[in-house]
């Protein structure tokens, strides 16, 4: 059945005393990620915008995902749902996935800039050169990796190769 209610950028229910705020900020995960805030409570629920796991740029637009996360760390919210693994209180690990993404795709455009094949700059990779993943967040993400997602259960530098394997299509193609 087609949808009967349909919005561009935002649409707020109410349930009793309590709105319900759908909205679209942009890109992320994928081309129609949507936010849910529940005002009342400060709760935001992001879907595959932001979770427990790393960043899965499989069907992302890598720029403006990062822009859609400035715009929901705008949003007056105390804890956020993701998609996947339990709830957070702040905005830390918004912040977290910003800095790693970020740090990604400077990585990934800097080996195209400098001339280097995909090959020998993934063979270059190593987890101790990215400052993103230091101070416990790496090891954070290989936890989650290894405790919730039963099927993916490698290391965290193979995870990382995957997602500078799909930078570098993105930005070359």
């Amino acid at each position: 059945m087609p949808p009967s209610l349909t919005f561009s950028d935002s649409l707020t229910l109410f349930d009793g005393n309590r709105q319900i705020q759908f909205s679209y900020y942009g890109s992320g995960h994928t081309s129609g990620d949507l936010v849910v805030y529940i005002p009342q409570d400060k709760v935001l629920i992001t879907g595959d915008l932001v979770h427990d796991y790393e960043p899965l740029f499989w069907n992302a637009d890598p720029d403006q995902w990062t822009q859609t996360l400035n715009k929901i760390k705008q949003i007056d919210f105390d804890y956020f749902i993701g998609g996947h693994g339990g709830s957070h209180k702040g905005k830390e690990i918004i912040q977290l996935w910003q800095n790693y993404m970020e740090e990604l795709k400077a990585k990934t455009l800097e080996a195209i800039k400098d001339g280097l094949t995909l090959e020998v700059f993934l063979n270059k990779i190593r987890l101790a050169s990215f400052v993103s993943l230091q101070n416990g967040y790496g090891d954070r993400i290989q936890k989650f990796r290894t405790s919730f997602m039963e099927y993916w259960t490698g290391p965290l530098l193979d995870a990382v190769k995957d997602e500078i394997s799909y930078l570098w299509r993105y930005y070359t193609q």
